[in-house]
């Protein structure tokens, strides 16, 4: 599907392609709560997910900006959506 308008705007994929929140997976676009923060989320590409937590690619994760990978308690999780 076409990316939603304003993709840099977390919430704005919460309602992109497929939800499959049940069991996302590595690809997957994630919108995941950020804890002690007034956004509405942070958004990134599922890399690695486990019991507990989800790992994403993504930028504005760290000090810097920088793309990195972050892991994120499964709890935080907003949306898993498939393309």
């Amino acid at each position: 599907p076409v990316p939603p308008a304003n993709p840099a705007l977390a919430t704005n994929w919460n309602n992109w392609g497929t939800d499959v929140s049940a069991s996302p997976q590595r690809g997957d676009v994630i919108v995941v709560r950020v804890p002690n923060s007034n956004s509405g989320g942070h958004v990134g590409w599922c890399f690695a997910v486990d019991a507990t937590h989800v790992t994403l690619l993504g930028g504005n994760q760290s000090e810097g900006g920088r793309v990195c990978l972050s892991r994120f308690p499964i709890t935080e999780l907003i949306a898993a959506r498939r393309g």
